[in-house]
């Protein structure tokens, strides 16, 4: 194995442990609904004065899972990079372990989260963090179709 390709996977995987520690650590009590929703209430305020108050909590409740759509989704993706460094031409085992990744750091996020005082584990949300990280990798097998086909298309004649 070429010391290049050797690096190159630390890096890949190296990625994918940093974001799901930042996973884990935005699953902390420091970014609970409470802790968050002050400052995500107050841009809110000021981007938009004229917003309804009622309508800040729903707001932000969705712009939280949302924030779970996000973090799973570049989760699947790196994970998913990290799996196709060796074998490039494979796509669909490496997808659904980049998804069952996603699924145990989302159980171990939600599982902690049970165990805190400010927060609640919630089943739902590791479904929402697996629909994430499918989003993140059928947006990828989507950019990479739509590439295909631009790079195999005629050029057009004049």
């Amino acid at each position: 194995m070429a010391e290049s390709s050797r690096g190159q996977r630390l890096r890949a995987w190296t990625a994918v442990a940093l974001w799901a520690a930042l996973i884990l650590t935005l699953g902390g009590q420091d970014f609970s609904a409470d802790a968050t929703g002050g400052w995500i209430e107050g841009l809110l305020r000021a981007l938009f004065p004229d917003l309804d108050p009622s309508r800040l909590e729903p707001i932000h409740s969705v712009t939280r899972k949302a924030a779970h759509l996000i973090e799973y989704g570049v989760l699947g993706l790196l994970a998913f990079h990290a799996m196709t460094l060796d074998s490039p031409s494979a796509l669909v085992r490496p997808a659904l372990l980049a998804l069952l990744l996603v699924a145990g750091v989302a159980a171990v996020d939600e599982g902690r989260q049970a165990l805190l005082e400010s927060r609640t584990g919630s089943a739902g949300d590791v479904g929402i963090d697996v629909v994430g990280g499918a989003i993140g990798l059928s947006a990828l097998a989507g950019v990479t179709r739509v590439a295909r086909r631009w790079r195999t298309a005629e050029p057009a004649r004049a």
